[in-house]
C-alpha cells in the first residue's frame, strides 16, 4: 500500500510539472526533429531509388527498353529532387555533435558495438547488380546537371 501511494504521489508531481518538462524535452529534441525533417527527402529518395532498382533487377526488367527509359527518367527526377536545402540541414551539426559525444562517452565506458561485416551482404549477386545498375542510371542525371551548371555559371572577367 505504501508503494502504491508513493507511485501515486510521483504521478501527481509529474502531471503538475508536465508542462515545464515538455518544454525541456521539446528543446532537447528540437535539433533531432529539425534534422529528420531536413534529411527526410534524401532518405526517402534513396529508398525509392533502391526499391525501384531492386524490383527491376529481381524481375529482370532491364531487357525491356521502355522500362529502362522509364527507370532512367525516374532516377533523373528523384535524383534531382531528393536533396535538402542548406536551411533544412541546420539541425545536422547539432545532431552529429551529440552523436559523437555519446559514442565517445560509450567508448570510454567500455560499451562497444559488435562487429558488423557488410561484405556478407554486399557480395550477393543481386545486391551487386542493383548497385551497378544504379550507378549507371545516376551517371545520366549527374552529367546533365554538370552540363547545366557549366553552361549557366557566371562568367567573371578580370
Amino acid at each position: 500500500m505504501f508503494f502504491f501511494s508513493l507511485f501515486f504521489i510521483e504521478l501527481v508531481i509529474l502531471f503538475l510539472l508536465s508542462r515545464n518538462l515538455s518544454r525541456v524535452l521539446s528543446a532537447f529534441l528540437y535539433p533531432f526533429r529539425r534534422f529528420l525533417i531536413g534529411a527526410a527527402p534524401f532518405f526517402v529518395g534513396t529508398l525509392i531509388l533502391l526499391g525501384i532498382l531492386f524490383f527491376a533487377a529481381q524481375n529482370h526488367f532491364f531487357d525491356n527498353y521502355f522500362i529502362v527509359i522509364l527507370i532512367g527518367y525516374l532516377a533523373f527526377e528523384i535524383g534531382n529532387t531528393m536533396f535538402s536545402s542548406r536551411k533544412d540541414m541546420e539541425g545536422a551539426l547539432e545532431l552529429f555533435g551529440t552523436i559523437i559525444v555519446i559514442l565517445i562517452t560509450l567508448y570510454f565506458l567500455g560499451l562497444r558495438l559488435p562487429a558488423f561485416n557488410p561484405t556478407n551482404l554486399l557480395n550477393q549477386p543481386l545486391i551487386q547488380e542493383i548497385f551497378k545498375r544504379g550507378s549507371i542510371f545516376l551517371i545520366v542525371p549527374l552529367a546533365i546537371d554538370l552540363v547545366v551548371i557549366f553552361l549557366f555559371r557566371p562568367v567573371h572577367k578580370k
